[in-house]
């Protein structure tokens, strides 16, 4: 069903789109995969457990920390906050005790180190999957791979559009660190072209690396929104001082610098705006978000922070998206968005876009450079004035981000797995 996909790139099938070409690829070979995570995350659950119900497929993931499914302050929120979503449902899963107390959760030096990983890994696995190279625990588990015969899987979201900013120096000392860890990697999930492009640069074969999202739980924002009628949908936009006229501009995510929030309100109230119904919505909170309302006045709304449940039908309420980022590896917010057919307005320093990516320049949407408001308020203006444009590029993000749901992302996932076990 998937050798014919319109939307595959065949000039480059080891980054082929939903699915990754696989010469050695059976679907019938059955597989042991052990996960290790920080902690259970929104985004990789729908994942685990589209994987844990396929058949001959043994999963089991392994957590560092009970964040987000415990209460727990994040920094950047300001605020204590737990998912509203079950994050460990489906699937088989085990929290590994920490040798040391921390009141970090999230802590991955020394003192962050977790118990029982090599007994874990003597249980005869087939594959193990780690993110990055910066938590400890990955180092001894990729030792321990190599120890017990077991192929390992690397996923990360760094992009080289960031790496390029950095001093040759850092650059140099930093390779001849990651160039160890790799060394212990079998093969390199890719999100996407600029994650590809940082992977090569830092010592992973090209032929060594595989496609593979961060997914959405497409079945689960577009349920939320179908539960919503227009009834409910004009309340809440009332609620938050929104006229059924207004052309709606959603941000999603922290109010943190890095994320240049402020970058949106300048461009809700730059001349090109002029006469339009044009109002942003910031769907979040953080550090930023006193001085962001004051500057906004009435140009923009703010939602405060926004649970997991809640998040599909504000995202809903957007006529487009704004991604105005100076730092951001692979934005999952722009996925999000895509799936529920809202175009984006994307910062030149976001990672998640390329030919072969979610994001894709006059296709899903507008890539403007970072810092830029002149530019930016200037994709609003075109999508809030060209319906055509806009419902155009909604239908193409939708399309772009089907290739990032859980199912797609499942297929790939094990055909890297194989590809690893019979490369």
């Amino acid at each position: 069903m998937y050798l014919n996909h319109p939307l595959i790139n065949y000039s480059n099938p080891l980054l082929a789109l939903p699915v990754n070409y696989c010469p050695n690829f059976d679907r019938h070979q059955s597989m042991k995969i052990a996960v290790f995570l920080s902690h259970p995350i929104q985004h990789f659950s729908p994942l685990w457990k589209e994987l844990a119900r396929r058949e001959r497929v043994v999963l089991k993931v392994f957590y560092f920390s009970r964040h987000g499914v415990e209460q727990t302050f994040d920094p950047d929120f300001g605020t204590g906050f737990k998912w509203d979503v079950d994050l460990l449902e489906g699937y088989e899963s085990e929290f590994l005790p920490r040798q040391w107390p921390t009141k970090d959760p999230l802590n991955s030096r020394w003192n962050g180190l977790n118990s029982g990983l090599s007994r874990v890994l003597s249980q005869g696995w087939d594959v193990a999957y780690v993110t990055g190279y910066a938590h400890l625990n990955n180092w001894r588990i990729a030792n321990a791979c190599r120890r017990y015969g077991i192929k390992l899987l690397y996923h990360s979201d760094s992009n080289f559009i960031a790496e390029k900013q950095k001093s040759f120096w850092k650059r140099r000392l930093k390779k001849m660190v990651v160039s160890r860890f790799f060394s212990k990697v079998s093969v390199f999930l890719a999100v996407g072209d600029n994650n590809r492009d940082y992977l090569q640069y830092y010592g992973a074969p090209l032929k060594q690396i595989r496609f593979c999202a961060i997914p959405v739980d497409m079945e689960r924002f577009r349920k939320a929104v179908s539960l919503v009628d227009e009834k409910e949908k004009t309340e809440l936009r009332k609620k938050l001082g929104l006229s059924p006229e207004d052309c709606v501009v959603g941000f999603c995510g922290k109010l943190i610098p890095r994320k240049r929030p402020q970058d949106l309100v300048a461009a809700l109230q730059h001349p090109s705006q002029k006469g339009r119904k044009v109002v942003g919505l910031f769907i979040g909170n953080g550090e930023l978000e006193a001085e962001l309302k004051q500057r906004a006045g009435d140009s923009a709304r703010f939602t405060g922070f926004v649970n997991q449940n809640q998040m599909p039908v504000y995202l809903s309420l957007c006529d487009m998206v704004a991604m105005p980022s100076e730092y951001d590896p692979h934005p999952i917010a722009v996925t999000e968005a895509q799936c529920l057919k809202i175009p984006v307005l994307l910062s030149d320093q976001c990672g998640c876009y390329g030919p072969n990516d979610v994001f894709r320049d006059g296709e899903s949407g507008i890539l403007y450079p970072c810092g830029d408001v002149a530019k930016l308020a200037e994709g609003i203006a075109r999508l809030a004035k060209d319906n055509d444009v806009k419902s155009r590029m909604g239908q193409r993000a939708k399309e772009l981000a089907e290739l990032h749901s859980a199912q797609s992302t499942a297929i790939n996932f094990i055909q890297a797995a194989q590809f690893a076990m019979n490369p």
